[in-house]
């Protein structure tokens, strides 16, 4: 299906219902869907008179103003080859897994500082970011399901909106309190997924700002977490279209945490992004084990390693 009219949330509505109907029909038993109660033209008719009442569209462009106020930031990442020559968009992804002992210890340093795991796993990622080039204004974007009403959680159709979080990184703030700001302006910024944020800058007459890394924590709608079968790290030579020059996508497990990495492989080495991947998994270790330290404190024997091809 073209995702003008679905998104990743649509599949998951379509492969668990076929899933319930093909049971009913094997074991012979009658099965009848849950009702859906919008349907996506009802939704797109609402969603259209939304974006032009100014009233309501006045609380998100203020909120986006204040987000890309002043010089907006250019990621810096650990490029292997300049990005002003990229002439294509030939993908690559690498696969690797964070353990089981060390995600539980960061689901219960969530349940601590009441976060989600998915907080703590994009404080970590922020952190991250600003190590490899000390940068401390840091932009990347992740998708925003847009389902905030009940009767959509069932409806097939395209919801999902990019969104773009900016963190500012302050090397003597304490995790606890970084994990908390995050959580706060993250929280904010979900509150204005339904509004999409090429017409927020075409509003504020601003450039759309360039985007080079992009998050997403992949939820199942089944709320039962299957297990890792496989923990074993490897590259692929080819994956779909990243989109993105980065491309992070995270899974939950009942016993560890799924990463797949992919990226624009004109612009880096594989050795690069598993560096990279491994730097993260090593880094979110030293969070899980002390959560109680300043940002500067997470450095650890890694500081230094430069990220170049060998």
């Amino acid at each position: 299906m073209h995702h003008l009219v679905s998104d990743g949330w649509s599949l998951e509505v379509l492969k668990t219902e076929f899933s319930l109907l093909y049971r009913s029909l094997v074991e012979g038993y009658e099965y009848e869907l849950e009702s859906v109660g919008i349907q996506y033209k009802d939704y797109t008719y609402w969603h259209n008179r939304l974006l032009e009442d100014e009233e309501r569209m006045r609380g998100p462009v203020e909120f986006w103003k204040k987000q890309l106020a002043g010089t907006i930031p250019l990621l810096n990442l650990p490029y292997d080859f300049s990005p002003n020559e990229l002439s294509g968009k030939k993908s690559s992804g690498y696969r690797t897994v964070v353990d089981s002992e060390t995600t539980e210890k960061l689901r219960n340093l969530g349940r601590q500082y009441n976060a989600s795991l998915f907080m703590v796993l994009l404080a970590g990622i922020n952190m991250l970011l600003s190590r490899l080039r000390g940068q401390e204004d840091i932009l990347i974007c992740m998708p925003g399901a847009a389902r905030q009403h009940e009767d959509l959680k069932n409806t097939i159709g395209l919801f999902v909106n990019t969104l773009i979080l900016r963190t500012r990184i302050d090397k003597e703030e304490a995790f606890a309190n970084f994990l908390k700001r995050i959580q706060a302006d993250t929280l904010k910024m979900l509150e204005y997924q339904s509004y999409p944020l090429e017409l927020i800058c075409e509003q504020l007459k601003i450039k759309y700002p360039q985007l080079s890394f992009f998050f997403n924590m992949v939820n199942t709608i089944n709320p039962n977490l299957p297990v890792l079968d496989n923990t074993e790290a490897y590259h692929l030579e080819t994956v779909q279209d990243a989109k993105f020059d980065i491309a992070l996508y995270l899974t939950e497990y009942k016993d560890g945490i799924n990463l797949v990495c992919c990226y624009y492989s004109q612009l880096f080495m594989p050795e690069t992004i598993e560096k990279m991947m491994q730097m993260y998994i090593h880094l979110l270790k030293r969070i899980a084990v002390s959560p109680e330290k300043q940002l500067k404190e997470y450095q650890g024997p890694a500081k230094r390693r430069k990220l170049r091809r060998n």
